[in-house]
């Protein structure tokens, strides 16, 4: 991963187009034993530098001095153990770059760009834990658990704001210098994005340019188009969320599975080796389908993690060979530690299984049965 994203840095470096500032204060490149970086890890260092990524940025308007840095938090940072480098502690970070923000760049407006999340039970909220510990933050821009906050969680003088995810919202904070309090909150409001905003000319330029080389690298290659409609659903999926906050069987999860055994069905054609079992991790699920049109790039989208040994965006397809034991572990992974990490939810096509809740770990599953699509 760490070579994927170095490449992505390249590619849009050599773009040549006017490129945002990155702003990323607690990453950490970890060493050998010889005080070396692995060869991925190099060219990701050297993508940065050549980039100009940062701890932090700052932007002057109407003669507010405004410092903006990233931050990864801890559960995120748990999320990519594939990353190849590290994070150190966000809160430590925070404060240290606050500081610099305060006390050598003299900013008037500290904006944090979190990809650190707020959660339902407050002291295991990242970010509130984060607003408690560095209050100098006067805006927390929250991401990572795509949570959307219809009014602002203010913790001491603190605003932090949440829109969600998937551009399904614009969110909108409004504030004001008040002598010797501070920022004032004057708004915030989240306006849902679709056909009642007026289309931006520039964007929308910039979207088809999107779309025309999705076209061209992607989709070309399996004779599909972009907005070609593959099927019609008469009903709405769950959304991402509901499926991963569910511990539950799930329509969108399943039919995921049964594609992957139709899929190998497809490409081994007359050489053929019957699939007994397909499993979807929940992680994997990253977008769903709603009433209407399902188009390739709705497809793609649900299940665009990854890339192949062959270049191509998307996780291949793995095949194993598992004992009836082994599998009945599948299943308990998915009763047993579901409830407690909801990672690690499964979908499962060709087998079925009951399971007591009651019981204790790892001996939750009490029948598992493979069954063929004939019944």
């Amino acid at each position: 991963r760490a070579l994927g994203l170095a490449d992505s840095l390249a590619a849009a470096l050599k773009s040549g187009d006017k490129l945002p500032q990155i702003v990323q204060s607690n990453v950490v490149f970890p060493t050998d034993k010889n005080g070396g970086l692995t060869p991925s890890l190099a060219a990701l260092n050297k993508a940065y530098q050549d980039y100009g990524v940062k701890d932090y940025a700052i932007v002057e308007r109407n003669g507010i001095k405004v410092g903006i840095f990233g931050l990864m938090g801890e559960d995120a940072a748990s999320k990519a153990p594939m990353s190849e480098v590290e994070f150190g502690d966000p809160i430590e970070n925070a404060r240290r770059v606050v500081k610099i923000l305060k006390q050598q760049e003299k900013a008037d407006l500290i904006i944090c760009l979190s990809h650190t999340g707020t959660w339902e039970e407050q002291a295991k909220s990242e970010d509130e834990v984060l607003a408690q510990k560095v209050p100098e933050i006067d805006i927390i821009i929250s991401g990572h658990t795509h949570t959307v906050l219809p009014e602002p969680l203010l913790i001491g003088r603190t605003i932090i704001g949440s829109a969600g995810d998937s551009c399904r919202y614009l969110g909108i904070i409004e504030v004001s210098q008040e002598p010797g309090f501070g920022w004032k909150l004057n708004d915030y409001r989240l306006r849902q994005i679709n056909d009642s905003l007026p289309d931006d000319p520039h964007i929308l330029r910039i979207i088809q340019e999107y779309k025309n080389l999705v076209q061209q690298k992607y989709f070309n290659q399996f004779n599909m188009s972009f907005d070609e409609v593959l099927a019609v659903s008469p009903f709405n999926f769950r959304t991402v969320k509901d499926i991963s906050d569910n511990h539950n069987e799930d329509p969108l999860g399943n039919l995921i599975s049964d594609a992957y055994i139709y899929a190998v069905k497809e490409a081994e054609g007359e050489n053929y080796q019957p699939v007994d079992v397909a499993i979807v991790p929940v992680g994997t699920i990253r977008g769903s389908f709603f009433q209407g049109n399902i188009t390739a790039a709705d497809a793609f989208n649900v299940s665009s993690l990854g890339i192949g040994a062959d270049g191509v965006p998307g996780y291949p397809l793995i095949s194993v060979y598992l004992t009836g034991k082994e599998l009945k572990t599948v299943c308990e992974v998915d009763a047993s530690v579901s409830p407690m990490m909801k990672d690690a939810q499964l979908f499962i096509s060709g087998m079925n299984y009951t399971f007591n809740p009651n019981r204790l770990i790892f001996n939750k599953v009490t029948d598992a049965y493979m069954q063929r699509p004939d019944g």
